[in-house]
């Protein structure tokens, strides 16, 4: 038998990804957000930023402007999530000027850390791979005292793309 997490001392992955749906031109993750890992913060931003510089520059329906960078540093860890899928798709796509990717993320239970997110995609095996990549990359940061879970702003995630 295998040693659990807790067995180990060491912690689960930020996020787990617990069911994927795809349809056509279309990718629904449903995933499990860490209860201590729930909320980026300015330092995870900044982080971030740094290895994804377009970041910042997506499109975003919410509250706070017309940007991720609006809500970057408040918001869910699902919805950076989504944001960095579309951008390894876009790094990913052979015409970078031809793709136009939309995505949107919602709480399923905020109580229990699930959030439904969808994206759209123009090739199935890059969407997935980049999934897979987005998954890895944000559960390889260390969240441990970065007050991931502070929640500066209201609302938690941010309204759906544009």
């Amino acid at each position: 038998m295998e040693p659990t997490s807790a067995q180990t001392n060491t912690p689960a992955a930020p996020i787990t990804l617990e069911r994927l749906s795809i349809s056509p031109g279309k990718l629904t993750a449903w995933v499990r957000l860490r209860p201590d890992a729930r909320y980026t913060n300015p330092h995870l931003a900044h982080r971030v930023t740094a290895d994804f510089p377009q970041l910042p520059l997506h499109a975003c329906v919410n509250p706070h402007g017309p940007t991720f960078a609006s809500v970057l540093e408040h918001t869910s860890l699902a919805h950076l999530l989504e944001h960095l899928i579309i951008d390894v798709q876009v790094a990913h796509t052979p015409d970078e000027t031809a793709a136009t990717f939309a995505g949107h993320t919602t709480w399923v239970s905020e109580a229990d850390g699930l959030a439904r997110i969808t994206v759209s995609f123009r090739d199935d095996a890059c969407a997935l791979r980049a999934l897979q990549e987005a998954l890895q990359y944000v559960n390889g940061l260390d969240l441990g005292h970065t007050s991931a879970n502070a929640r500066t702003g209201p609302g938690g995630l941010a309204a759906p793309d544009a």
